[in-house]
C-alpha cells in the first residue's frame, strides 16, 4: 500500500515542481501567440493576451480593430527579436517574416509585465475617464 501511494505521490510531486519553476510566458511566445491570433481572425485571443485591468475599456474594440487590419494573412514568423531597453518588465518585439503570398512583413508589438505577474502581456483599450494613473512617471 505505501509503495502504492509512493508512486501516485511522484506525478503529483512533479507537476507542482513544473507549476513553481515556470517562469510564465515570455515576451517571444507572447509575439507567437500575437501572430496566431492574427491568422486565426481571433479578437478574443489578442485580449487574452492584453492585462485584465477594471480600470481599463475598449480592449475588445482594439482586438477587432488590429483583426480588421492585420488578420487573415496567413503570417509565417521567420524571425523575432526581442528589445528591452529600460527594464525586463518592458520589450519592444519585432517580428519578421512572409505573408500567405510571399510578401515579406515586419510588426513590432511592445509587451509588458508589471509587478508579480510572470506573463508578458500586450495593450489593448485606455483607460476610464477619472481611472488613469496620476503621479510622477518613474525613471528607469
Amino acid at each position: 500500500m505505501r509503495k502504492a501511494l509512493a508512486l501516485l505521490a511522484v506525478p503529483a510531486l512533479a507537476v507542482m515542481l513544473s507549476a513553481c519553476s515556470s517562469e510564465g510566458r515570455t515576451a517571444e511566445e507572447t509575439a507567437r501567440a500575437y501572430v496566431a491570433a492574427l491568422n486565426d481572425r481571433d479578437p478574443d485571443a489578442l485580449v487574452d493576451l492584453s492585462k485584465e485591468d477594471k480600470r481599463v475599456t475598449g480592449r475588445e474594440k482594439d482586438a477587432e480593430a488590429i483583426i480588421t487590419k492585420d488578420g487573415g494573412r496567413g503570417l509565417k514568423v521567420t524571425g523575432i527579436a526581442v528589445d528591452s531597453p529600460t527594464s525586463p518588465e518592458y520589450a519592444h518585439v519585432y517580428i519578421t517574416g512572409t505573408d500567405k503570398a510571399g510578401k515579406p512583413f515586419k510588426l513590432t508589438i511592445d509587451v509588458t509585465r508589471e509587478g508579480d505577474a510572470t506573463d508578458y502581456t500586450i495593450s489593448l483599450g485606455h483607460y476610464k475617464e477619472g481611472e488613469a494613473p496620476t503621479g510622477p512617471v518613474p525613471i528607469q
